[in-house]
């Protein structure tokens, strides 16, 4: 029999043993498990890789189709997105210029005023004053379109001076196109015979509202003055006396123009001929006529005036016209004194031969006729009865003694006037 040692011994080489061979057998079956697990994925593998790379397609294809989608979708905002940015403020211009180009059918409706009203547009106005006027007038309901028409239409510098009558019957743009034409209303004016540059730039200056003084200028730049064929320093005798159909304030360069025009269309080719032939320069028979004009009232005396000058020019003998001693002094006198006579002055043809420097006036045609187709008849001298007629002499001694029977004569109708004022 055992003892109790050795059993328990035994006992724990038993238990050592089982647990020995479980662990083995966990081992082993773990083993196996594991094989079989290779085994089973080393098998599976390919229809997995296969069902993999299907899937992988699968998405792929859906991938794209929603990448596709996507970016249909991005750019469709996109595009939104633009169209807004560009509608949106076209939509707002849109909305501005329509209110403007309402605003602006609004103004530029006639005003209705159908009684015409007499505008007077000076050179210096500014567009906007123009506007002023036109508005206080009731032509125009806008200041400021009117302003805006004439620059964007490009005529604001083209608006011209002048007198206009105009109604509120047309629009502001009608109205505007209107001052470009130069001012309708025109007048007639009468130049006279034998004016002076001085007088015939008072007479435009009353008539029309000419600037006198650049007028005169004008008349005096002998730059000018060549450029209208004129040999001179002044266009003093060139100015044709006539009627003239002329805008109010028009231009004064323009007026020179058009009257040294009209004295090359009167003294024709023929006149000049016939000076030539008689020995003088245009501009000396333009002198010579001036003083003609000046001395000559009666038509008839004009040729035999013209002779006594140019017989007095032959003599060498001075030509003592009182017209020229007029000239000199600036003004026109009734009746001339001896001191007069003795004016220091280039004009004075009392105290210098020949002609004087320059025309003392602006003959008509009568008078440049008479001067180029003088009437000889052997006179020397001639003295006015004071009717716009004179008496011619031949001497000197007949010439005193018809200016003594003038005297008398006067005296003798003063005579009469007092006595018949004492009756009275």
């Amino acid at each position: 029999m055992m003892t109790s040692s050795k059993k328990n011994t035994v006992y724990r080489l038993r238990k050592t043993a089982l647990f020995v061979g479980s662990f083995a057998y966990l081992l082993y079956s773990t083993y196996i498990l594991i094989l079989f697990t290779i085994l089973f994925h080393v098998l599976v593998s390919p229809f997995r890789l296969a069902a993999f790379l299907i899937r992988v397609r699968q998405d792929t294809a859906e991938n794209a189709e929603k990448g596709k989608e996507k970016e249909k979708r991005r750019k469709e905002k996109a595009a939104a997105a633009h169209l807004s940015f560009i509608l949106y403020p076209l939509c707002f211009i849109l909305l501005c210029a329509l209110s403007v180009s309402a605003t602006a059918f609004f103004l530029n409706r006639p005003t209705g005023l159908a009684d015409s009203q007499k505008i007077v547009i000076q050179r210096e106005m500014t567009v906007r004053q123009i506007g002023q006027l036109l508005r206080d007038r009731g032509l125009i309901r806008s200041i400021r379109l009117f302003a805006l028409m004439a620059r964007l239409s490009g005529i604001e510098s083209r608006l011209e001076a002048g007198e206009y009558r105009l109604n509120g019957l047309n629009t502001t743009y009608r109205t505007m196109w209107r001052l470009t034409k130069g001012g309708a209303v025109t007048k007639n004016v009468t130049i006279p015979e034998g004016r002076t540059l001085r007088e015939i730039a008072g007479i435009l200056r009353r008539e029309v509202a000419t600037d006198s003084v650049r007028f005169v200028a004008l008349a005096r730049d002998s730059a000018f003055c060549h450029e209208l064929g004129v040999q001179a320093s002044t266009l003093e005798g060139y100015l044709f006396p006539d009627t003239y159909n002329l805008f109010y304030r028009m231009d004064e360069r323009a007026i020179l123009k058009t009257m040294t025009a009209h004295f090359w269309e009167v003294f024709s080719d023929s006149l000049r001929q016939r000076a030539r032939d008689l020995g003088f320069s245009v501009h000396q028979a333009v002198i010579l006529a001036s003083l003609v004009e000046e001395e000559a009232q009666a038509p008839r005396e004009r040729p035999i005036i013209a002779g006594i000058f140019q017989r007095r020019l032959r003599l060498g003998r001075a030509l003592e016209s009182c017209a020229t001693v007029q000239y000199a002094l600036g003004r026109r006198k009734a009746r001339l004194r001896n001191r007069d006579l003795k004016i220091d002055s280039p004009y004075n043809t009392y105290l210098h031969r020949g002609l004087p420097p320059g025309p003392i006036g602006n003959p008509g045609r009568a008078a440049l006729q008479a001067a180029l187709y003088p009437a000889d008849e052997g006179y020397l001298y001639f003295v006015s009865r004071g009717d716009g007629t004179h008496i011619f002499s031949k001497s000197l001694r007949a010439h005193i003694n018809a200016k003594n029977r003038i005297k008398t004569r006067k005296f003798h109708r003063k005579d009469a006037k007092s006595a018949k004022g004492d009756r009275k």
